[in-house]
């Protein structure tokens, strides 16, 4: 598990593609820092998890010589590290939510935010089915490979092999469908001229249609005390004390709502930043990632709430990792 020591830092793709470029000689201006980030990923000093965004990214480029070196040096640096999808860490967070209104010792969710292993990044555990099911294949064989399809080895043969254009396809269409969708709720709230009641409207509507039909499921499930979710929901103010306790909720709904504010057409890689921000703001210690997004994650001040330093390009990582 990661020691608390040591340093996450969640890179937009853009980023690991710059520094996969500086890597090969083909940037020169990030090839010192790819360099640094070698060493600090090599020495167990920093760790660069990889998201399932991350890895549906990658396996989508359709130039296979351009996707495997990317894969080639994805693998050396995340060293197998991974940060689970946003959603797989919610059932979790409330119930440190619960322990917190409780006054009791909250859990640290980073060693179960990051971990190692593919199956770790897409949130499920791998399996194995024999081919014969009358002839089963030896458990220590079974184990062995998977053992192995989950870590670095696994990792790159599945970013090195990438989709199919067909499944590559249907992904971008539903992705596009989804953004399309929130791009007309986006237009209707710019009707509203306040922006202070239309920034409260549009969190009351997120949180309602967005968050609480995921939310309340999980409340059930772990049949949380009546007095808890009257008195979390008492006033405003509990409300957010409430939702900034779950934090892959409250940056994904702050983040959703401050793109809504936006004079801005929605687009279907927003969805993928927004939904792999959602974790990596609470659960990394450095977040690099495109400007508009460093903006949105600084006014919105989920930076300061949670701690984390955020970048826009990997070129200013430098002085963050010869500090330690």
């Amino acid at each position: 598990m990661a020691a608390k020591r040591t340093q996450v830092i969640h890179l937009d793709t853009k980023d690991w593609i710059e520094l996969a470029r500086g890597y090969y000689g083909r940037a020169p201006e990030f090839q010192e820092i790819a360099q640094i980030v070698l060493e600090k990923s090599g020495s167990g000093q920093a760790i660069f998890p990889l998201s399932v965004i991350h890895f549906m990214e990658t396996v989508k480029n359709a130039n296979p010589d351009r996707r495997q070196r990317l894969a080639k040096f994805v693998t050396i640096v995340s060293q197998g590290w991974s940060i689970l999808p946003a959603p797989e860490i919610f059932d979790l967070e409330i119930k440190n939510a619960y322990l917190k209104w409780q006054g009791r010792p909250e859990r640290d969710l980073h060693t179960v935010a990051l971990r190692k292993g593919v199956s770790h990044m897409m949130g499920a555990e791998g399996t194995l089915l024999d081919k014969d099911p009358k002839h089963p294949m030896a458990e220590e064989e079974r184990n062995r490979i998977l053992e192995q399809l989950d870590g670095p080895w696994g990792l790159h043969k599945l970013l090195d092999i990438g989709f199919p254009q067909s499944e590559t396809k249907r992904m971008e269409e539903e992705l596009k469908e989804t953004a399309d969708r929130l791009d007309k709720r986006r237009q209707s709230w710019q009707t509203i001229k306040n922006k202070n009641l239309r920034r409260r409207s549009m969190m009351a509507d997120y949180l309602a249609n967005e968050i609480g039909p995921r939310l309340m499921p999980v409340i059930s499930r772990l049949t949380l005390p009546l007095t808890f979710m009257i008195d979390t929901t008492s006033s405003r103010e509990k409300i957010v004390e409430f939702f900034q306790s779950i934090p892959t909720c409250y940056c994904n709904a702050q983040l959703t709502t401050y793109q809504y504010d936006m004079q801005r057409t929605i687009h279907p890689n927003d969805l993928h930043d927004i939904m792999s921000l959602s974790i990596a703001i609470p659960y990394s210690n450095v977040v690099v990632t495109e400007k508009m997004w460093q903006n949105a994650i600084i006014q919105t001040k989920l930076d300061k709430l949670y701690g984390t330093v955020v970048l826009k390009s990997a070129k200013h990582l430098a002085p963050i990792l010869d500090s330690k």
